[in-house]
This record gives structure tokens, C-alpha cells and sequence, in this order.
């Protein structure tokens, strides 16, 4: 094959940058993949899920990062440089060393669908006679220095994205979470930012220090997913609404244990295991609130009935019972407990 190609050189090796179609780089590319007959390997197995979700986003999106390849040693003098076009006998190898999942997706695509996108252009840096040593270096190197989008950063492009593009657009294309993370990151805002709520600057935003809030950005917008989610209370309702929801519950959890919100950095309620096991016993409560806008007073009736959440004593740190459970196993021990006791008073009551 002949691709567009443009030299250049570092430390007195050449290198290409390379054009290639998704029908050449399915035909001519191969993993050296580890494997106890294979030990000079150095990549896992492809990821057939992930390689067609990647299969599936190049069929509407870009994907502008250069794939990274080598010519190893044995045919580097096979190949050919002239007028701007690099020529690649058929019978060599481009070893890849970054990017398996993306040529696995296209393969997959073309498996799938024909010829209809097999023209599909990819970026290719093409190294020409390294090594398999070298290739696994540059592997390492690539893998370890490279850094993925900081989670709150992502949870924030993603809310970006749907305003862009459309939720239902979104939707169509496979995005996790999209049905509820947005929503739930402008309630964090509006929480942290009405100077008449619970939350009023407790809540750490993406490259902000962490100076007097308590409890991060991603852990209380995933703590809010069962009330968020395609089958929970507030799916799809406005964020307007739900946050002044939320802070009245959260003002009356500071009537009825109010130690943690006077000092709330001696205390896990306000922190991590506190917005992860307490929005998770919310939808419970608002099942047998039975209002669709329920008040402070409505949420102190039935918070009042639960001992543990009055215990002020289990929720400090380091040393209360709760405090030292963690990891999601410990969040659904303080849950399954918290919910026990609602049931038996709720029970109570009724007889």
C-alpha cells in the first residue's frame, strides 16, 4: 500500500506521520499480545465491548489523536519514501503500540458494516525498526504518562455536552450516565451556591483546595443517583425543583442530630459516607412522605423514628461506628441499618 506520509526526526531516528484508511489499518496492523507461548507480549487481549463502542462512536464523531505503530526491524528496508508517499509492501507488519481497541473498533466495523466505512481516515505515527523491547518502552511510557480526564472534570463536559448537543441526542449515542449526571451537577451548584442552604460552599468543585468544604463534587452528584436515575423519584424533573428538596431534608437531619453540622469536619455525616448512605434511604422516606414537594417538617417526622441517625456518636470521626465503615460494603451496612430501624417504627405506628 501507498499512504500520505511526513518525515521528521528525533534524536537521529525517522518516524512518519501517516494517513491511513480503516480498511489498511484493519488489513496490515497486528497486537503483540502477552501470553504464556508469547512472552515477549506486552499488551492484554482487545476488549471486543470496548472496541465497538469505539467502532460505533466513529461513525459519527472525530477522533483526531495519532495512533502509534512500528515497522520493526526485520522489514525496514522493505519499505519506501518518495513524493510525499510511503510505500508498505503487503506482506509488512505494522505493529501497534497504541491504539489496539481504536483498529480493533474499525475492524469491527467493517465486519459489520462493508465497505460503507472503510475510508474512514485515521492519524498514524508510524516508528520505523524499533524493537519489540522498544515497542513495549514506548507502550509503558505512553500508558503511564498519559492522563485520563480528572472524573468531576468529565461529569462537567459531560453537562456541557447535553446543552450542545441535546440529551436525546446524547442518549442515542451510547453516553453512560448521561440520563442523570448533568442534573445532578447542577444541583450541586445551586446547593453550593444559595447562601440559604445546608450545602452553602461545603461542597469541592473540580481544582478548587479544599478550605472549608467538606465532601467533593463526584461524591455527592453520585450519591443523588437513586433519586436521579430512568426509575427514580426525580428522573428528568427540573434541578430547580429537586435542590430545594434536598436541602430541606438536609435541614432537618440538622434538626434532629445537629453535633455534625456544628462541627461538620469531626463528623462523616456531611462527608462521603454521609450523602452516599443518607440520599440512599431518601427515596424510602418520600415513598411514605407520599408528596411530590415534601417540607422540612414532613422529613422530621420521620427521621425523628431513626436512633442511628440521631446517635451523633456513630457518625464521628475517627473513632464512631460509622466512621469506620467504608467502601461501598460499609455504606451499605450504615443503609440496610438506618432502613431497619424506619421499618420497624413505621411498623410501630401502624399497630
Amino acid at each position: 500500500m501507498k499512504i500520505r506520509a511526513i518525515p521528521f526526526k528525533q534524536h537521529g531516528m525517522t518516524m512518519y506521520n501517516a494517513v491511513l484508511t480503516a480498511k489498511d489499518l484493519s488489513s496490515q496492523t497486528k497486537v503483540d499480545v502477552w501470553h504464556p507461548t508469547n512472552e515477549d507480549g506486552y499488551q492484554r487481549d482487545v476488549s471486543l465491548p470496548r472496541a465497538r463502542k469505539f467502532g460505533n462512536y466513529i461513525t459519527t464523531e472525530i477522533s483526531p489523536p495519532a495512533i502509534l505503530a512500528n515497522i520493526r526491524e526485520s522489514d525496514k528496508d522493505a519499505i519506501k519514501y518518495e513524493n510525499g508517499k510511503l510505500e508498505i509492501p503487503d506482506n509488512v507488519t505494522l505493529w501497534l503500540v497504541d491504539g489496539q481497541h481504536r483498529v480493533a473498533g474499525l475492524r469491527e466495523l467493517l465486519i459489520s458494516s462493508g465497505e460503507k466505512y472503510q475510508d474512514i481516515e485515521m492519524s498514524v505515527v508510524i516508528m520505523i525498526g524499533q524493537s519489540v523491547y522498544d515497542e513495549a518502552k514506548q507502550f509503558v511510557i505512553v500508558n503511564n504518562s498519559q492522563k485520563r480526564i480528572r472524573t468531576d472534570l468529565g461529569e462537567r463536559f459531560l453537562q456541557k455536552r447535553v446543552k450542545a448537543e441535546g440529551l436525546n441526542s446524547l442518549i442515542s449515542k451510547g453516553i453512560r450516565n448521561i440520563e442523570w449526571t448533568p442534573t445532578a451537577i447542577e444541583i450541586v451548584d445551586l446547593l453550593n451556591n444559595d447562601d440559604h442552604s445546608v450545602w452553602h460552599n461545603k461542597i469541592k468543585l473540580p481544582n478548587e483546595p479544599m478550605g472549608s468544604t467538606i465532601v467533593s463534587q463526584k461524591a455527592f452528584s453520585d450519591s443523588l443517583k437513586p433519586l436521579l436515575k430512568d426509575d427514580g423519584k426525580y428522573f428528568r424533573k427540573s434541578p430547580s425543583n429537586v435542590a430545594p428538596i434536598i436541602n430541606r431534608y438536609w435541614e432537618a437531619i440538622s434538626e434532629v442530630c445537629p453535633e455534625p453540622f456544628a462541627e461538620p469536619k469531626n463528623y462523616v455525616m456531611l462527608k462521603t459516607t454521609g450523602v452516599v448512605t443518607l440520599h440512599a434511604i431518601l427515596p424510602r422516606i418520600l415513598q411514605m412522605i407520599g408528596s411530590d414537594s415534601p417540607q422540612k417538617s414532613n422529613f422530621v417526622k420521620i427521621l425523628s423514628s431513626i436512633d442511628s441517625l440521631k446517635d451523633y456518636s456513630k457518625w464521628q470521626s475517627p473513632d464512631g461506628e460509622y466512621s469506620r465503615m467504608t467502601g461501598q460494603k460499609g455504606f451499605l451496612i450504615i443503609k440496610m441499618e438506618l432502613l431497619d430501624e424506619l421499618e420497624d417504627t413505621m411498623k410501630q405506628i401502624a399497630v
